[in-house]
Formats: structure tokens, sequence, C-alpha cells
């Protein structure tokens, strides 16, 4: 039987987990479900079993068709041909009947994302709302639990490595995830059914490095609820959390049960934030070690041959300040006659076809003056092989090439005495041997 909490994928990465989440725990109210890449229920939530009147063994691994008439299935698949990207704002949103297992229709409102993992789609989720009953409403009397919220949802959303905080229309906490504990430091029996902002000025604010900032960007959310809101914040450590970095996203609750509240998500981000940080170390002892060479002009090239970074050296070799240049094309460094030839693009595709491309020939100062240079393109790839652009390397050989040049000249000078010499000559090889 197919997993019914397929919905949050296993294999998923955190951002597809944060917004699969996401679109469950907003429309926990009313049916929830999703579909693989060929039309297949894969994730059903009791609603959606009450609404058809079909079980969910029967659901999951039926096509969509089960359910939907064959006009009403080409909608959906237009649906998602016009959709192509992912969006947790604007669902795509359109009523269609759907059939029961009984033999009736019920018309419903079915709001639907396109899923992608790796860019590739990998089906659609979505929430089926009937149109001829009027909406649930919350009891104001009664705080839902956590078990209330949907027996299959809870224990998926409490294993995801994604902090949940649901808040009602009043900004009242209705349900925290185990993860928001671990992240946080806070008993969930503490927190359910508290007011969130006095909560983050008395326990939550004072955990994070800027408390301050913390504070006055969640607030601010709760005042002017009609936003989605992203930003990065640094936990403390303590005795009951670990030092984490964390981003938080959030969203207007726009229907079901929550209407009028908000979803914030919290997901880790610490190894990326360690990672960018190396990287960032690394990239300016690069840069001090690349400015520190005079002798190469050492610069990148972005994905269509233009000068996205400059170095001391090239500014000596080429004559360009960095203002100047960035933003060119290669081209500019070439004569006339090179370009007309198609000389630079040639250059960059050898590079792009075979990772690297060796040239030389003259080259054109920024005052119009023209040197003999040697140079190297590399192509640059990221961690999926896809081309992020270019690194060039460039030196100046005119002085060798003046050289060359003389030496030839030579030989060619001494080859034609030789040649029209009214005597003999004779030349000894090592061997010995006699050579006219």
């Amino acid at each position: 039987m197919a997993n019914s909490n397929a919905l949050f994928g296993t294999d998923a990465d955190d951002v597809d987990a944060l917004e699969r989440s996401l679109r469950l725990v907003n429309a926990v109210a009313d049916g929830i479900y999703q579909l693989d890449a060929d039309g297949h229920f894969v994730a059903v939530n009791d609603a959606i079993v009450e609404l058809t009147g079909y079980s969910r063994d029967a659901l999951l691994g039926a096509h969509v068709s089960t359910v939907v008439d064959d006009a009403d299935v080409r909608r959906l698949e237009r649906a998602i041909r016009e959709r192509p990207e992912p969006s947790l704002n604007d669902p795509a949103a359109f009523e269609l009947a759907i059939e029961t297992a009984d033999g009736g229709r019920r018309r419903c409102e079915i709001r639907l994302t396109v899923l992608e993992t790796d860019g590739e789609f990998d089906g659609v989720a979505g929430v089926a709302s009937p149109i001829d009953e009027p909406p649930r409403r919350q009891d104001p009397d009664h705080l839902p639990s956590a078990w209330e919220l949907d027996d299959s949802i809870t224990p998926v959303l409490n294993e995801a490595d994604v902090g949940v905080f649901v808040l009602d229309e009043t900004f009242d906490v209705v349900w925290i995830n185990e993860t928001t504990e671990e992240y946080f430091g806070i008993d969930r029996s503490q927190v359910a059914g508290r007011d969130k902002r006095t909560l983050i000025d008395e326990r939550i604010s004072e955990r994070f490095t800027d408390p301050e900032a913390f504070a006055e960007t969640v607030l601010a959310t709760y005042d002017d609820n009609t936003y989605v809101e992203r930003f990065e914040c640094e936990i403390t450590a303590g005795e009951d959390r670990e030092r984490r970095w964390l981003e938080h996203r959030s969203r207007p609750i726009e229907s079901g049960q929550y209407a009028g509240g908000r979803i914030e998500l919290y997901y880790d981000v610490t190894d990326r934030k360690v990672s960018e940080r190396a990287r960032r170390k690394s990239e300016r002892r690069f840069r001090s070690l690349v400015d520190a060479v005079e002798e190469y002009a050492i610069f990148m090239l972005d994905r269509d041959g233009r000068v996205v970074s400059w170095n001391e050296g090239a500014e000596q070799i080429k004559g360009y300040d960095e203002d100047e240049v960035l933003g060119e094309h290669i081209s500019v460094f070439y004569t006339d006659d090179a370009r007309a030839d198609g000389i630079p693009e040639r250059i960059l595709e050898e590079a792009r076809a075979s990772g690297t491309a060796e040239d030389e020939g003259w080259r054109v100062r920024a005052d119009g003056s023209q040197f003999w240079a040697n140079v190297t393109i590399t192509s640059i790839h990221d961690e999926d092989s896809e081309l992020q652009g270019f690194a060039k390397i460039t030196r100046d050989t005119s002085d060798r090439h003046e050289y060359e040049e003389k030496l030839r000249e030579q030989r060619d000078f001494t080859q034609r005495i030789l040649e029209t010499a009214p005597i003999g000559v004779l030349t000894i090889e090592p061997d010995g041997t006699f050579r006219t």
C-alpha cells in the first residue's frame, strides 16, 4: 500500500519538507491530497476519505479519474501545465465535481500547487473544499490539542526537521511540534494556548543573538498579518537547546479552521551558514593571493563571457580599472580581425566543451596598444555539473614573442644565405658524418 504520509517525501530536502508541511497545516480542516507525476494518489487525509466515500486503501495508488470525470481530469492537467512553477502564495484554484463512491457528485473548490524535486515535475499537492457546506469554525471554548489536528499529519510534523508554530486569529499558540521544542528549548504543554506576543517578550526573544531584531520582525507580522516573512536568526546555546542558525518563514493562514491566524516555520540552516562562512573566508584568502600576483591577469567570466571579477595584474596588463571593465564581454580585449573571425566565441565554446582552452595571439589594451598574450580559459561548474562561468588567466609574453621572432628572422636570413652562396657548404653532424 502507498504511504499515506508521502506528501512529505522521505527523500526530500528541508525546503521541500518546509513547503509541504506549510500546505498541510494551512488547510488542515479541509481535504488534503497529493498526486504523483502520473496522476495517482499517494497521500490523502481523512477529509478526502469522507468526501469521496472511498476507503483510504482504495484511493491510494488509484488514478485521479477514479473520483473526477474525464472533462475535469483534462482541466486538472491543463491547470498543471499552465502553472509550471511551485507557489505557496498563489496556488491554482478552480471548481470541479468529485464523483463519490455511492454515485453522487460533490462540487468542490480545488486548490493545487505543483511540486518539483531537483527541478523535475514531481506531482501536485492540494486542498479540496466542498462549496455546498458552510465553513467549519473553531469553537472558541475549545483549544484543540496536537492530536486533533490530524492523526496522520501530526507524527510526520513531529519527525520533520522543521519547527512549526500554528497560531489562531488572536495569535494564541494552537500547536507546536517536537522540533520547535528542541530548537527553542520550550515545552509545548507550557505554551499551548498562550499569547505568542507575550511568549516572545517573556521567553523566546532572549534566546536569540539579537533579541530586539527578532522580536521586532516577528511582532510586526502580527500587527499586519497580510504578508509572507522570511529571515535568518541565530539562537544561542543553553541547557535546553543547542546554538544554531534558523531560517524563519511565516505567512497568514487564509482558509480552514485557523483562518486569520499565522503559520511559522523554522528550519535549521546551521550547516549552510558554516559553509558560507568557510567559503567567504576561503574566497578572501584566494582574492588576496590573486591580487598579489601582478604578472598575470586573473579574472572571472560569467557563462556568457562577461567580466565579473578583476585583479591587480589584469589592471596592469590590460590597462582597465575594475569599474571600467566589469560587465564587458571578453571580445573587448581582442583585435578587430579576431572579433570578425569569431575567435573569442570559439575559445569560450572550446572551454565549455572540453573544460579548458589555450590560445596565443595579439590582445588590445584599454589605450588601444597591442601586446602578445598567452591565454588559458577554464570552465567552472557547480556540484551538479552546471556551468557557472569561466576563469581566465592572461600573461603578457610580448618580450618572449619578440625574441622568438628575431630568432626566426635570423634563421630565415641564414638559410637564404646558405641557399644562395656560390660555394659549397658542409655541415658536420654530431655523429661525425657530413651533410651538404
